[in-house]
């Protein structure tokens, strides 16, 4: 099973056949099989490197998702670890993370409102939750005027298998 689905849908596949291997998706490690990106481990690691290279200002760009039925939203690792890490470094900064959807657009828009909003304070390294978004922030940031990397520095990690 591709994607991502609510206890419904697994409860249907269950009827189904008891061997299911979830892709990109893990929903009880007790009961199934899965294949997933390790994104506690690599936002640490994106976090790590910011820190390495002298960032004190680090902020999220992100989305929400949720399941096919539109019932309940999907936790993502990338926003809780980056929290969790850079709250147990005492770096976290909430002004500087953004929620929206997993889109250019919405990458786009949020990264607009962090410029005008923060202006001269803007973070100097974003970690964003995805590629498509980055692409959306890559554009802001060049239409304000913002060179990447000198000014701002992007990583965008995404979840496509």
């Amino acid at each position: 099973a591709v994607g991502k689905f609510s206890k419904s849908e697994i409860k249907m596949f269950k009827g189904i056949t008891k061997n299911i291997v979830f892709v990109d998706y893990s929903p009880d490690e007790d009961n199934f099989d899965s294949v997933v990106v390790n994104f506690e481990n690599v936002t640490k690691k994106v976090i790590d490197y910011f820190i390495k290279k002298g960032h004190k200002n680090i902020g999220y760009i992100g989305g929400k998702e949720s399941f096919k039925d539109d019932r309940n939203f999907i936790e993502d690792y990338r926003e809780t670890t980056f929290r969790s890490y850079l709250a147990d470094k005492k770096m976290l900064k909430e002004e500087y993370i953004y929620i929206g959807k997993f889109s250019v657009n919405d990458g786009y828009t949020l990264m607009k409102k962090a410029i005008a909003e923060k202006g001269d304070n803007l973070p100097t390294a974003i970690f964003v939750g995805s590629d498509s978004m980055a692409l959306g922030c890559l554009k802001a940031l060049g239409e304000a005027g913002i060179s990447v990397p000198e000014r701002v520095n992007i990583i965008g990690v995404n979840e496509e298998l």
